[in-house]
């Protein structure tokens, strides 16, 4: 039965994200430190924004080559924005003010089994959301926690505005910050190839979903960042989200204010910009496990909405979102999901 879970967990967290064609950037600006990102798929996406707590006792779905697991305690609790549901982390920012957002990188490759326990990318970015307050322990999780991602690359930035990008080649972990980050502009190609054909005004005849494109515009809108102030950010971002969106099939579009832990987003289904404060929520571990769709009709601050859904809605959620992808999960292997998931408790 315990082999029959495993196999089945297996199946169900891989989650298809490799079909979606991103864009995100991280800028500070007059005091302001931002993260904003764009979800671009052209089949609806609905997915919830979930309140993650702390001191919650967690445990990946798949063991090492030793058959150890990755067993972790919830250090900082979070907020993520999922297309399936709480700790699949497609974008999302903890208590520290750090933030990530994840996209598709065509050719990823990620290490060999080893002696690390691995966690999946999207469960490896709720583990980075759960752990982590700087860039410098970011790059510290690899020496305990193999990544076992080959469709994903990540755009994180810190409290303190340092950015890195993570992106997965030839079974090798490639990590780009400090000077080998002097844009922190990433979409659906490799870094360095993207920053090459920028340096030399170049964009490829054949750029699959315009991703060298996508970057030339989003760098040429940071160079200009510097002189912005604090009542221009939020304008300036989500101007530049929608000139670097893909219509009409950019799903949703976040601006991240990572010095006030303030969320801004607008989605395909709901123009309007709504938001709402990390320091609405209590992250106590024992407190309700609230979320919100993500594409509501309401307006201004949302922070009140946030509720404890019921299995029903989850499953439908979960239903939708992999139905997006044509990637098929019955009921049973979704309760499954979902038992695992709530079977995370408080730690103490």
């Amino acid at each position: 039965m315990q082999h029959r879970i495993v196999i089945i967990l297996l199946l169900i967290f891989i989650i298809p994200v490799d079909s979606f064609s991103c864009s995100a950037f991280t800028y500070t600006t007059d005091g302001q430190i931002i993260l904003a990102a764009n979800a671009d798929w052209c089949e609806r996406v609905d997915g919830l924004i979930t309140i993650n707590k702390r001191d919650i006792l967690k445990r990946g779905d798949t063991p090492g080559i030793t058959g150890e697991y990755a067993i972790w305690n919830s250090k900082y609790g979070s907020i993520t924005f999922t297309y399936i549901c709480r700790e699949i982390a497609q974008y999302g920012m903890n208590e520290t003010g750090l933030t990530i957002s994840t996209m598709r990188l065509p050719g990823s490759k990620s290490p060999e089994p080893d002696k690390r326990p691995p966690l999946a990318g999207n469960v490896w970015a709720q583990y980075i959301l759960d752990n982590c307050s700087s860039i410098e322990e970011v790059l510290n999780v690899e020496s305990k926690i193999r990544l076992n991602n080959d469709k994903d690359q990540y755009l994180i930035c810190d409290g303190n505005g340092k950015s890195l990008v993570v992106q997965c080649k030839e079974g090798e972990v490639l990590y780009f910050y400090n000077e080998s980050l002097p844009i922190p502009v990433l979409t659906n190609e490799e870094y360095p190839i993207c920053l090459s054909n920028y340096k030399r005004n170049k964009i490829p005849l054949n750029d699959p979903d315009h991703s060298n494109r996508r970057f030339q515009i989003g760098s040429n809108a940071f160079e200009r960042t510097s002189g912005l102030k604090d009542n221009q950010v939020l304008d300036y971002s989500f101007d530049l989200l929608d000139k670097m969106a893909q219509h009409p099939c950019t799903q949703w579009s976040i601006v991240f204010d990572i010095k006030n832990r303030t969320v801004y987003y607008k989605t395909k289904y709901s123009q309007n910009i709504k938001n709402f404060k990390l320091g609405d929520f209590d992250f106590s571990c024992n407190t309700d496990k609230l979320a919100l769709d993500v594409n509501n009709d309401y307006n201004g601050n949302v922070g009140q909405y946030f509720t404890e859904y019921s299995r029903k809605h989850r499953l439908d959620v979960m239903r939708k979102g992999f139905n997006c992808f044509d990637m098929i999960r019955t009921d049973e292997q979704l309760n499954m999901m979902i038992d695992f998931i709530d079977g995370f408790q408080c730690a103490n």
